[in-house]
C-alpha cells in the first residue's frame, strides 16, 4: 500500500490499522509487517530505535506492502525531514496544542511551491532514480497527536488544516492533563474525546487511538467508538504475549512436569467488611476480579476458588469457574487453602506448586502471578510471598496493612501490623514494604503448616506467616514496584474502582461501565 492509498482510506472513512515499533530490530520490524498491519509506526518518542535503525524499519515495512511511519519525539521538522528522506511516508506528532504552529511545521515536509522541504537525493526517491515522480506526486501523511486540554481546545483549528490527515488521541497523557491520570471514564475526558470526535467529522479527518492491549474485542470497540487510525498494541507487546503463550506449555511427560494450582479463598464473615467477598466494584464483585485476573496468568494448571459459603461458591460457578467447599473454623487463609487441596485430592508432587491469591487482592497482575511461580522455581525456598513498596505514609501507620522487614538476601525477618522499621531513625534509606495476599507453597510446606501449631506471635499480629518463621522456615520475599490493594474495609471500594479504571488488566476481561 502507498502514502496516497492510505489517505484516500482515511478521507473515506475506512479503518487502518497498525502498530508501534518500539524496538530497534529490523528483523522484528519485518516479522511485523507479514502479519497484515496497514501501516507500521517507529516509536522514536518511546522506543529505543535511532535514525539508522528506524531507515531498516523502514525498508522492512515497505518489502510488505505496509506504509512506514516516524512517530517523532517532538516537533523538530529537521529529523522529520530526514526520516521522509529515508524512507518514512507519514509523521505521527506529538503534543500538538496550536494549529499555526503545526501549520509551520507541516511546510517543512512539503516541497515548493506548497512548502519549504529542501531537495535533495536519497532512499526515498531511489537516489535520484525516481526523483521526479517522488517530487510531484509524494505527499506525507500527517497525524497530530491531540494529548492535553489545550490540544483538545484548539482540535477544531487543527482538524481544519488542509496538511493533516488524523487527529490521534493519547489517553493516558490526556487523562493526566484533564487531572485525572488513566481514568477513561470521567466527565472532562469523555467530553474531550467528543470534542476531538467532532473536530475529526466536521473536517473529514480520521481519528485515531492507540488501543495497548492486543485483545480483538477492545480493538471492535475502539473501531465501534469511530476510530480509523487505531494502532494496535507494539512489537514488544506482541512478543511477549507469544512468548509467554510458549513458555505455558507443558511437557507431555507429566512425570517431569511440575504442576501450578491457583487457590483464591475468600469467606464472607469478615469481621471488618462483612460480604466482602460479594461486594461490587465496577458492576463485578470483589471476588470475581481476583478470579478473571488469574485467569490470565499463563501459569495455571487448575484455578480453584476454596469458600465456606455457598453465595461465593455459586458466584464463581456461574461464570464458568471452580469452587470447593470448606470448613468455617479456619483462623486463616492458608489454612483453608490447605483444606482446599486435601479436598481436590489431585496427586500433587512434592515440589509442585500452589499459588494462594487471597480473594482480596483486587490489583493483583497476570505477570506478578508469572512472576511468583518462576521465583518459586528458582530460589528453591518452600514459601515464597509478594510484597511491594509503601508509598503512602496513610499505608504506613494503617494497622490493615501489614508491613514486613527483610533481610539482606530478600527473606523476610518479621511482619507487623505496626509501623516497622522505624521511620524516624531510617530517614528514608531503609525502604518500606507491605506484605500481600500473594504467596506461593511447596505442596510438601502447605501439608506441614496444616500441622503447625498456631504461635504467639502469629496471634498477637494476626498474620499467619509468622507461623512460619515461628517455627524456622524461611519466607522468601519477591518485591513489585507496583501498588497492590487489598480490600480490607468498605472505605477500600472507591480506591480499588479507581486503581481498577487506571489498570489495563482491568479491560482484558470486562467493559468498564461508564
Amino acid at each position: 500500500m502507498s502514502s496516497e492509498t492510505l489517505k484516500t482510506r482515511l478521507r473515506a472513512g475506512q479503518v487502518a490499522i497498525g502498530a508501534w515499533l518500539t524496538t530497534s530490530s529490523a528483523e522484528v520490524a519485518e516479522i511485523m509487517a507479514a502479519q497484515g498491519f496497514d501501516w507500521l509506526a517507529v516509536d522514536m518518542e518511546h522506543g529505543s530505535a535511532g535514525v539508522n535503525e528506524a531507515f531498516g524499519a523502514f525498508r522492512a515495512a515497505e518489502r510488505w506492502g505496509v506504509v512506514p511511519f516516524a512517530r517523532l519525539p517532538s516537533s523538530d521538522p529537521f529529523l522529520a525531514r530526514r526520516l521522509l528522506d529515508g524512507g518514512a511516508q507519514g509523521v505521527i506528532v506529538p503534543v500538538v496544542e496550536d494549529a499555526d504552529d503545526f501549520a509551520d511545521f507541516a511546510q517543512h515536509l512539503l516541497y515548493p511551491p506548497n512548502g519549504r522541504r529542501g531537495v535533495g537525493l536519497g532512499r526515498c526517491n531511489l537516489w535520484g532514480a525516481e526523483f521526479e515522480s517522488y517530487l510531484t506526486r509524494f505527499s506525507p501523511i500527517m497525524v497530530a497527536q491531540i494529548e492535553t486540554k489545550k490540544g483538545v481546545c484548539a482540535a477544531a483549528a487543527i482538524a481544519a488544516l488542509p496538511e493533516v490527515d488524523a487527529l490521534f488521541l493519547g489517553p493516558y497523557d490526556l487523562s493526566a492533563s484533564l487531572g485525572a491520570a488513566g481514568d477513561f471514564q470521567t466527565a472532562d475526558f469523555l467530553e474531550a474525546v467528543a470534542t476531538v470526535k467532532c473536530a475529526c467529522e466536521r473536517h473529514g479527518k480520521a481519528l485515531g487511538i492507540h488501543q495497548v492491549a492486543p485483545v480483538a474485542s477492545e480493538l471492535e470497540a475502539r473501531i465501534a467508538e469511530g476510530n480509523r487510525f487505531i494502532a494496535y498494541g507494539t512489537d514488544a507487546l506482541a512478543l511477549r504475549h507469544a512468548l509467554a503463550a510458549v513458555s505455558s506449555r507443558r511437557r507431555a511427560d507429566p512425570e517431569t512436569t511440575m504442576k501450578t494450582i491457583c487457590v483464591i479463598p475468600a469467606r464472607m464473615a469478615s469481621s471488618r467488611f462483612p460480604n466482602k467477598p460479594l461486594a461490587p466494584l465496577l458492576g463485578l464483585s470483589l471476588v470475581l476480579h481476583v478470579w478473571e485476573r488469574c485467569r490470565l496468568a499463563r501459569c495455571f494448571d487448575d484455578i480453584v476458588v476454596a469458600t465456606c459459603d455457598e453465595d461465593i461458591a455459586a458466584a464463581v460457578r456461574a461464570k464458568g469457574g471452580k469452587a470447593v467447599m470448606t470448613a468455617d473454623t479456619h483462623p486463616g487463609c492458608v489454612d483453608r487453602t490447605v483444606e482446599c487441596i486435601d479436598n481436590m485430592d489431585l496427586g500433587l508432587a512434592e515440589d509442585d506448586l500452589v499459588l494462594m491469591v487471597q480473594g482480596d487482592e483486587v490489583m493483583v497482575t497476570p505477570a506478578m502471578l508469572e512472576e511468583m511461580a518462576e521465583a518459586y522455581k528458582r530460589t528453591k525456598v518452600p514459601v515464597v510471598n509478594l510484597a511491594c513498596v509503601i508509598s503512602d505514609a496513610a499505608d504506613y501507620d494503617d494497622p490493615n496493612v501489614v508491613k514486613v522487614c527483610a533481610d539482606l538476601h530478600g527473606r523476610a525477618l518479621f511482619f507487623s501490623r505496626t509501623p516497622i522499621p522505624s521511620r524516624s531513625r531510617a530517614k528514608g534509606a531503609v525502604p518500606m514494604y507491605q506484605q500481600t495476599g500473594v504467596i506461593a507453597f511447596s505442596y510438601s510446606f502447605l501439608k506441614a503448616f496444616g500441622r503447625l501449631e498456631r504461635t504467639p506471635l502469629e496471634k498477637a499480629e494476626q498474620v499467619d506467616m509468622l507461623r512460619t518463621l515461628e517455627h524456622g522456615y524461611p519466607i522468601q520475599l519477591v518485591m513489585t514496584q507496583s501498588r497492590l490493594l487489598g480490600v480490607d474495609v468498605p472505605g477500600d471500594i472507591g480506591r480499588g474502582e479507581a486503581l481498577l479504571r487506571m489498570d489495563p488488566t482491568t479491560r482484558a476481561y470486562m467493559e468498564l461501565p461508564g
